[in-house]
């Protein structure tokens, strides 16, 4: 759970009221634990002990202002939310309370839609800040096997990421830099993946989807079920995260079960019973799978012709080529270029960057 302590100090009743029922109506978040206390200033120093994410206290006099907001700044630093109460104030004390670190300040009558502003604000702020980052790190941990993929976790990270209050030029950009950040923390070493086109078309398939959160569930699904069928991350035997690295590794030799084999000086019969016993799939399909996810790769740059791509892969016959493209991917390789170079320029033209 994620705690959110607020203290109200000499607060009136009326103001207690709204702000309970305010914060009952705003913790709408799954996994945050509100506690709202009640006291008043002389009694203050018993909760000295406590960690605070907001005070809110009354200002009743010119002394107070000028000592005990200094005294709860240096009691109780841990708390950077501080807000004043009151029913009138000059210019100069607003001014001066702002100065000295006040995260708000209200005054009578009160404007109530500022106040629930500025909680709403609040609860936000801690509970974005610590769930955000772990949300992140849940879904890094997901995609690379370490744990399982959790939709609270996809909510979180795309719904501060992609606030409902931005428009629409803004989300694709949005989507992108957040895909981007998401994937820097990952290796997709030593397999040459681009993680700035695995950004863009994602960025750009989702901002086109009628239900954008679905879409970008979706794209996190696929991102870890691609990276688990590439570096299988929870085998860990020797031999074969040996085998996966050298069918990952850039070598101008075609990837072969005997070209493997002879690179790790390993029997061949025995290196693919090891690998099927242990992945649950033969070294020979993998290597066929490998080889798909390269051309689709490939197929996003424009400088790789097809040939190029039959030559590097090791396919001499473009028909069957194709044939074991659409299998894997349920299209035909110039089909997949096609679509996603209009989605490209789609999201090229958004930004103002011609694409030829």
């Amino acid at each position: 759970m994620i705690s959110l302590r607020i203290l109200m100090l000499d607060i009136e009743s009326e103001l207690q009221a709204f702000i309970t029922s305010e914060l009952k109506i705003i913790d709408s978040f799954s996994l945050l634990d509100i506690t709202l206390l009640t006291d008043t200033l002389d009694q203050y120093s018993i909760h000295q002990q406590f960690e605070f994410d907001l005070i809110i206290f009354d200002n009743n006099t010119s002394t107070f202002l000028k000592n005990y907001f200094s005294s709860v700044k240096s009691s109780y630093l841990n708390t950077k939310r501080i807000i004043q109460v009151n029913e009138d104030a000059s210019y100069t004390e607003v001014r001066n309370s702002f100065f000295e670190g006040a995260y708000d300040y209200w005054i009578k009558p009160y404007n109530y839609e500022l106040i629930k502003s500025t909680l709403t604000k609040v609860v936000s702020e801690v509970y974005f800040k610590i769930s955000v980052t772990n949300a992140k790190r849940n879904i890094q941990n997901a995609i690379t096997g370490k744990s399982a993929l959790l939709n609270h976790d996809l909510k979180v990270f795309f719904h501060e990421n992609i606030p409902p209050s931005i428009s629409q030029s803004h989300q694709s950009l949005n989507l992108y830099v957040a895909l981007l950040d998401l994937l820097s923390d990952i290796s997709f070493n030593p397999m040459p993946l681009e993680k700035s086109t695995i950004a863009d078309i994602c960025s750009t398939w989702i901002s086109k989807h009628d239900h954008q959160f679905l879409a970008f569930q979706e794209c996190i699904k696929k991102i870890t079920s691609i990276y688990q069928e590439i570096f299988i991350p929870n085998v860990q035997t020797i031999i074969v995260r040996k085998a996966i690295f050298e069918v990952l590794s850039p070598s101008t030799h075609i990837k072969t079960v005997s070209y493997v084999a002879k690179k790790l000086y390993i029997n061949q019969s025995h290196l693919s019973m090891t690998f099927k016993r242990q992945t649950n799939i033969s070294l020979s399909e993998y290597i066929k799978k490998i080889k798909i996810y390269g051309a689709m790769l490939m197929l996003l740059d424009q400088n790789y012709s097809i040939d190029d791509i039959l030559n590097i892969l090791g396919y001499k016959d473009e028909q069957h080529f194709s044939r074991i493209f659409k299998t894997y991917t349920g299209t035909l390789p110039i089909s997949y270029r096609q679509l996603n170079h209009r989605l490209l320029k789609q999201k090229s033209t958004q930004k103002g960057i011609p694409l030829d």
